[in-house]
């Protein structure tokens, strides 16, 4: 069990409020600023830090289990261990799914019958069958934590993902294909974006030529792309503020089309006349030079969707649809582009794109039917007489 004690103090060597923290033996500080002010920040964060470590002592124990305090205090413990967008989506799933749901009944009082209702109301409240799987996985994986220590005798969520497709076949509705822009469509979204919202243009062009998420196109940087080689490293993605690994968590290195490295080449002899440049600097940068603010982006984005009028109002994340449906009409392979979009299986890519697959249009009889019904057999008779006349 995790132990902790906090100490707020004045330090006058600094002149500084600090707070100090002592966790499982190992001391810890951080510094505020001097005045009213300074102390009130310290009282502020060491009223986290203690709350914090209330929740993190009853996440796990022998004591009473209450299913929306062990959850939040298993996020407490183990936040090092998360990237910043994972721990953003867990506490999501805990503060307005799994807590108001399940609120302080004890772990080892819910069954399969609680779980059903958990899912049959996200369902009817029209949430995807994503969100509950991700959702009751969260649950099993703290379930298993506590049956590992012997404070439960079973998992009560173990199983979840059969569970919620079982009952997700209720509420299914038939599967379109993914949208994507025909090629005409993506010209004129990136002529328009040209014209009236030139910092979207540039990324725009990397998304349709290259499948990048927005993440890995607003975290590029320009030593990430080879022009000798023509080639793209994809290693990294800015997701909720923060530059980290891609979604995948993998490296991988994208073909650079003639067109797109001219495009990109003229951009970057662009910005090196404007203002100090370094080829560490993001490819698609802010009006500061830094990365792109995503909802900045999603602001600019929105403006040149509603002023393209003869295109689509898809969402952003369809160039990377459009991306690998033109890829597979135009031939191809599967195999190809599942490497590009960074698909770990190429099944994923079949299952998704398959619509997009040169598939032919005139059906084959491999077995010659007799025809059935006495109008089919005069139908057929006739056909054969037509037949042989043209002869």
């Amino acid at each position: 069990m995790r132990r902790m004690g906090v100490a707020v103090r004045y330090v006058r060597d600094r002149r500084q409020w600090a707070v100090f923290s002592r966790v499982d033996g190992k001391r810890r500080s951080k510094f505020f600023g001097d005045g009213p002010a300074g102390e009130s920040a310290a009282n502020e964060f060491a009223a986290v830090m203690r709350e914090e470590n209330a929740l993190a002592g009853q996440w796990m124990t022998s004591a009473a289990l209450p299913c929306d305090d062990v959850l939040r205090g298993w996020l407490v413990v183990h936040r090092p261990t998360l990237a910043r967008s994972t721990e953003e989506t867990v506490g999501g799933l805990i503060e307005n799914h799994l807590a108001p749901f399940f609120r302080n009944r004890d772990l080892r009082t819910i069954d399969q019958t609680d779980l059903i209702k958990f899912v049959d109301e996200k369902l009817r409240d029209k949430k995807s069958a994503a969100l509950c799987i991700n959702a009751l996985s969260l649950l099993r994986r703290v379930c298993e934590l506590h049956v590992d220590a012997g404070l439960m005798q079973r998992n009560p969520a173990k199983g979840c993902k059969a569970l919620v497709n079982r009952v997700a076949k209720r509420y299914e509705t038939p599967k379109r294909p993914v949208d994507s822009w025909t090629a005409d469509e993506a010209r004129k979204l990136i002529a328009k974006a040209w014209e009236i919202e030139k910092r979207v243009a540039p990324a725009l062009e990397i998304a349709f030529a290259t499948g990048m998420r927005r993440g890995e196109i607003l975290a590029l940087k320009w030593c990430d792309i080879d022009f000798a080689r023509n080639r793209i490293t994809v290693d990294k993605s800015l997701v909720r503020g923060h530059v980290g690994t891609t979604k995948s968590g993998r490296v991988r290195v994208l073909p650079l089309a003639a067109s797109l490295a001219a495009d990109l080449q003229g951009l970057r002899r662009e910005q090196q006349a404007q203002a100090p440049w370094s080829d560490d600097l993001p490819v698609c940068p802010s009006r500061k030079g830094g990365h792109f603010d995503e909802h900045n982006f999603s602001r600019a984005w929105r403006r040149l969707r509603r002023k393209c009028t003869d295109v689509r109002p898809l969402a952003f994340h369809c160039t990377r649809h459009t991306f690998a449906t033109l890829a597979l009409e135009a031939g191809r392979s599967i195999k190809w582009v599942a490497d590009v979009l960074g698909h770990a299986d190429p099944t994923i890519t079949l299952r998704t794109y398959a619509h997009a697959l040169n598939v032919e249009s005139d059906g084959l009889d491999f077995v010659p039917l007799e025809p059935r019904s006495s109008v089919a057999r005069k139908v057929a008779r006739s056909g054969t007489q037509i037949r042989k006349s043209a002869r």
